[in-house]
């Protein structure tokens, strides 16, 4: 076991040379104590890029996942546009609500419980002019 990490420790040698390490040679690494925290830290670095990449390709076969799916329903664009169209409505009916809360004397704090939006938001809606 400590020949092989000697040999680890020897082969990455430098920083470039850790791309060529496995995962797991990474992660005996970090358990030697005669390490330097610099090469620990470059160690760590490579882990976390690895991670990263990682994530990245598994939100990409996500994607490369959902997309046939959307595409397949063939209305997918309309979809999203009604459902955006909706949202847009459902935002200018809360601002109209807000606005009137408001304007009847409700207190801030009993409008953004109610309409579920953070006092500072109930205050910049109320303060809007709305043209519906």
């Amino acid at each position: 076991m400590f020949e092989d990490r000697t040999a680890i420790v020897c082969w990455v040698g430098n920083a470039s040379r850790l791309a060529d390490v496995s995962t797991e040679e990474l992660k005996t690494l970090l358990s030697d104590q005669s390490m330097s925290s610099a090469r620990e830290r470059e160690v760590l670095d490579e882990l976390s890029r690895r991670a990263a990449m990682r994530h990245k390709a598994a939100e990409t076969a996500d994607l490369v996942a959902t997309v046939p799916a959307l595409a397949a329903s063939g209305d997918s664009a309309e979809m999203v546009r009604q459902a955006q169209a909706r949202l847009d409505h459902a935002q200018g009916v809360r601002a109209n609500a807000v606005q009137a809360a408001l304007a009847a004397g409700y207190s801030l704090r009993t409008v953004a419980e109610i309409a579920h939006i953070a006092p500072s938001t109930a205050v910049r809606i109320g303060s809007q002019q709305l043209n519906n």
